[in-house]
């Protein structure tokens, strides 16, 4: 059973790592193509300009989850593509317009995004990311070989930490055992004990019927 339990264990976090490893690859490559790779329908991008200081520092890598825009409101923070540019934005959602339709202003920026000609840029389900969810890391990056290799080393520490549950979770349950097996030998030694008792007992109630 020991063996089993562990061939399990092992399986699952090998299956695990195979998957982190995989989700490595594929966004070091989303990053030379200039594309989001995504995990579970979550992705993780950079900030490489202070634009959403103090909320989300330059450099820091982000999380987001890629979401329905009918799942955006008013003060969302998300990631969307400027299509004039090429490249991935993350800015608060400063206004909706329309349905599904919005206007977006870094906060630490004075004016709403525009595009070059200094129109409004807006943002729909066309080129509309995801959702922000949290901030994961704060490392400065200056370079995309840098950024893959903090992606590398955040996932790597995700793995790390699975692998320190499964150990634990591992010796908790020989741990359980242990103390299934300690409690079944003192349940033995108690049910002994009364057996004793009671023969004990029966020989007494023996002797005095003799005398």
């Amino acid at each position: 059973m020991k063996k089993t339990i562990k061939g399990i264990i092992t399986v699952i976090l090998l299956l695990i790592v195979s998957i982190l490893t995989y989700f490595v690859v594929a966004n070091v490559v989303a990053t030379k193509n200039n594309t989001i790779s995504s995990f579970f329908g979550y992705s993780i991008s950079y900030v490489p300009t202070e634009s959403m200081e103090p909320t989300i520092s330059k450099g820091s890598t982000i999380m987001f989850k890629k979401c329905d825009i009918k799942d955006a409101n008013a003060g969302d923070i998300i990631v969307y593509k400027n299509t004039e540019h090429n490249i991935y934005v993350i800015h608060r959602i400063y206004q909706e317009v329309e349905d599904n339709k919005f206007i977006m202003k870094g906060d630490n920026n004075l004016t709403y995004d525009t595009y070059s000609n200094g129109d409004t840029y807006y943002v729909t389900s066309d080129n509309y990311i995801g959702k922000y969810v949290k901030t994961v890391s704060a490392f400065s990056i200056n370079s995309t070989l840098s950024r893959s290799v903090i992606f590398v080393l955040a996932l790597l520490t995700t793995a790390f930490i699975f692998l320190s549950e499964g150990l634990t979770i591992f010796k908790t349950i020989k741990s359980n055992k242990n103390e299934n097996r300690q409690e079944l030998n003192d349940k033995e030694k108690e049910e002994l004990k009364k057996e004793l008792l009671e023969e004990l007992k029966k020989e007494m109630a023996d002797k005095d019927e003799d005398k």
